[in-house]
């Protein structure tokens, strides 16, 4: 089989914007899906990285703070939301699900975003510096708080919510690389966005691919994917008709035409 055939399919803005919309139409997670979905694309995580994330690598206890509430609503009109780099507040954007008990949910601690993690379950365990600065990873985190802190993971005993997965499949349990590999496959696979060659691996290049035709460093890439080698970071790197006749367009100065 061709290399062309076997790496990957670098998704385009359009087939990206295709498989958000379809996230948010058929799954039956669409917070949960989308954040893994965003972790993916705008942030370049592997598939195992992502399924290795605990809640403690993305979120962090605001200084231990118990929301506190002496009359607790009712769960169906308890509400969450998170503001962009803020903490959980009672506002009016996640409505609790009916089986959470409102009095115990009025315990739960406040969670913020972070601005950046370290992760340490890595390909090779080199550990690097993610950055949650995407307005779309962001806001995809946001909107999944409210529904992780809702969930239990199956046979959890009692500690710490931060190491616990940050992502659980429907039976309560973390996802293995094969299963979210199958999910994203669901994703991007007939029924769905139908984005052809698209795999588990296309987010993160679509990722480095990007970054690449927006013009940076590939020493900076690299060291954003975790790659040692800008080498290995240039594989990842597809390029089309379209991009090379742009490059080939820029490669003199308005200045020097004028001089003709």
């Amino acid at each position: 089989m061709p290399l062309a055939q076997r790496r990957a399919h670098v998704l385009s803005e359009e087939e990206q914007a295709r498989t958000i919309s379809i996230i948010g139409t058929r799954s039956r997670f669409p917070s949960r899906d989308m954040a893994i979905f965003a972790l993916s694309h705008s942030a370049g995580l592997r598939v195992g990285e992502i399924a290795g994330l605990n809640v403690g690598d993305c979120y962090e206890d605001a200084a231990g703070t118990l929301i506190s509430k002496s009359k607790p609503m009712a769960p169906s009109t308890r509400t969450v939301s998170i503001k962009p780099i803020a903490c959980l507040t009672a506002d009016t954007a996640f409505a609790l699900p009916e089986s959470v008990n409102a009095q115990a949910w009025a315990q739960t601690p406040i969670f913020k975003l972070r601005i950046e993690t370290t992760l340490t379950r890595t390909k090779g365990n080199r550990p690097r510096v993610v950055y949650l600065d995407s307005p779309l990873l962001r806001k995809a985190l946001d909107q999944y708080l409210a529904t992780r802190l809702a969930l239990k993971l199956r046979g959890a005993k009692s500690g710490s919510l931060e190491s616990q997965p940050l992502f659980l499949t429907q039976k309560g349990t973390r996802f293995s690389t094969s299963t979210l590999c199958q999910l994203f496959q669901r994703f991007y696979g007939p029924g769905w966005a139908d984005v052809k060659n698209a795999k588990g691996h296309s987010g993160r290049r679509t990722f480095i691919t990007n970054l690449a035709e927006q013009g940076y460093n590939l020493k900076a890439i690299a060291q954003l994917a975790g790659h040692s080698s800008i080498q290995t970071t240039a594989i990842y790197i597809d390029t089309n008709p379209l991009q090379l006749k742009r490059m080939a367009a820029s490669a003199t100065s308005v200045k020097l035409e004028r001089l003709l």
